[in-house]
């Protein structure tokens, strides 16, 4: 991490495994997902076989435990959702409960938007609306 630009040390690390640290920062998310070749959303919101972390004292449950799709994940400490829900919402896909459509979509930059909708029936309408606003304004 450090030679990432993350100025971690033993110390930090064993903070983290051991629970007494509960966080990392959004640039450490990041890092740290770089430097073990994989997304962010696999390590925020992953899914299968992970570690029980739940344990606060010194020794973890070696025993992993299974986070299947429908299993709900903390979104606010008052709102979970059921992971592939989360999922979704943090690849930018849909909006999660409570959330406006309009307000959520409309940030999603132009070149985007046809991914989107490709990947998800749902986003067809608002493609289309998007394309017929650009026509009348462009």
């Amino acid at each position: 991490m450090t030679a990432a630009g993350i100025k971690w040390d033993r110390m930090v690390v064993a903070n983290l495994e051991y629970g007494r640290r509960r966080f990392v920062t959004v640039e450490e998310l990041f890092t740290l997902a770089y430097l073990l070749d994989v997304t962010p959303l696999h390590m925020a919101v992953p899914l299968g076989e992970i570690p029980d972390w739940r344990d606060i004292g010194m020794v973890r449950d070696p025993a992993p435990m299974k986070l299947m799709s429908n299993d709900p994940v903390m979104v606010t400490p008052k709102l979970s959702a059921p992971v592939h829900k989360v999922r979704e919402w943090i690849r930018g896909s849909l909006p999660i409960f409570g959330q406006d459509p309009r307000t959520y979509y409309s940030e999603v930059p132009h070149e985007e938007i046809g991914k989107l909708a490709n990947e998800s029936a749902a986003l067809q309408h608002f493609a289309e609306d998007a394309e017929k606003w650009r026509g009348d304004n462009g």
